[in-house]
């Protein structure tokens, strides 16, 4: 650069300005081959960067899928061995449903398979942005997973014989999955199909969904309940995938504008119909004593075109009212309270139902459930009506 400038130099020498304006130029100029070649360096820098990001990512991808194949190939040999498949359903009734029907325990518990070993992801039930923005209770988690889940784990790595930690956790927890579907649509099947859903191969989605939304036994939002419906809808082909949590959001979609349809028309059909001598409220029951409020549901059933018998008040075996209808058995232990029903209601509705030998039993309070007894009635089966229940029943049959 310098010698370009020399003859400008010798020209201009005995000008300072002059001196002065060439140097300044040089300068100029090298900052600017400086800067383009740092520009030029950091692109290809960039550039490399993307290129190693990419042959990352296509390692990944190709390590995902072989790892797919892998575990593929492997459950043919759990679907078949009977005593596996005995062990697992053992498994699935020693575990609180919440863990496979609740949308939120299943995404936390994919997002902390995920932090483990990220490779079996691809047998993932939720996506990512799911798992980064959708938690469940994470000591729940943690607790079933470290004291359940992981000790099958070990017990399926053995039966197998398989060599690394990660396939045998992905492969545990594939089969468990495609065992749960079973499970659960076959507990659901046990309690409603001979009754409702006989024509289920022939029912719609939306069929469905009016059918279970009309069954008087049950809560239809609960999730548990809701849950199993979903699982027993899975395995009839209800669904265009058997991929549990985006089932989930269909139901939920297509259930809600069901319950507000029947919400309307229960409020119609009170308005239309012609008074009674009496029209209960849920602050009328809250003034009955306990066999007032058992007779208030004896009536309350009927209406609902069950046959009824309350038990006598003494000796009762933890039944206060049976309530009969096609052939079925339902016993109800009626709590009218002020304070929140605890365990010890939900394990005389237990207990009463194998002392009558009824199909279902229920506890049906003016008040609230405490979390532990919510949890009991969902591991034992017994239905839970609370305040919120209790007053849309007054409404729609007083």
């Amino acid at each position: 650069m310098l010698f370009v400038l020399m003859p400008t130099i010798l020209l201009y020498g005995d000008s300072i300005d002059s001196i002065f304006c060439c140097i300044v130029a040089v300068v100029a100029i090298v900052g600017i081959v400086a800067i383009l070649y740092s520009s030029s360096e950091k692109k290809a820098k960039s550039q490399a960067l993307e290129n190693a990001r990419s042959a990352h990512m296509r390692a990944d991808k190709e390590a995902e899928e072989g790892f797919k194949n892998r575990i593929a190939s492997v459950l043919p040999k759990l679907l078949i061995d009977s005593e596996t498949n005995r062990i697992t359903i053992n498994f699935l009734h020693n575990i609180l449903p919440i863990y496979f029907v609740d949308p939120r325990f299943i995404i936390g518990i994919e997002r902390t398979l995920e932090g483990r070993d990220k490779i079996g992801r691809l047998f993932f039930l939720s996506d990512q942005e799911q798992r980064r923005r959708i938690s469940g209770n994470q000591a729940a988690i943690n607790s079933y997973l470290n004291d359940s889940f992981f000790l099958f784990v070990k017990l399926i790595k053995d039966r197998l014989k398989l060599t690394t930690d990660a396939q045998a956790i992905y492969v545990t927890y594939v089969f468990v999955y495609k065992t749960a579907i079973q499970y659960f649509a076959s507990k659901w099947a046990d309690k409603y199909q001979e009754k409702y859903f006989e024509t289920i191969s022939s029912m719609s989605l939306a069929d469905a969904l009016e059918i279970y939304c009309r069954i008087d036994t049950i809560n239809p939002s609960n999730t548990e309940t809701a849950g199993e419906f979903i699982y027993y809808l899975i395995n009839n082909g209800k669904f265009e995938t058997d991929n549990y949590v985006l089932c989930f959001s269909v139901f939920v979609q297509q259930l809600n504008p069901i319950l507000e349809k029947q919400k309307l028309e229960r409020f119609s059909h009170k308005l239309n119909r012609s008074p009674t001598n009496r029209a209960y409220t849920i602050n009328d029951v809250d003034l009955m004593n306990g066999q007032e409020f058992e007779h208030f549901l004896a009536v309350l059933f009927t209406k609902m075109g069950y046959e009824t018998e309350v038990t006598k008040a003494s000796g009762d075996q933890g039944i206060d009212l049976i309530a009969s209808k096609g052939g079925a058995k339902l016993g109800v232990q009626a709590k009218c309270y002020s304070g929140s029903v605890g365990n010890s209601a939900v394990q005389e509705a237990t207990a009463g139902r194998s002392f009558y030998h009824l199909d279902k039993a229920m506890v049906i309070t003016n008040s609230t459930f405490t979390n532990s007894a919510v949890k009991l009635a969902n591991s034992n089966e017994i239905v839970l009506w609370d305040r919120n229940i209790l007053k849309e029943k007054i409404s729609e049959l007083f």
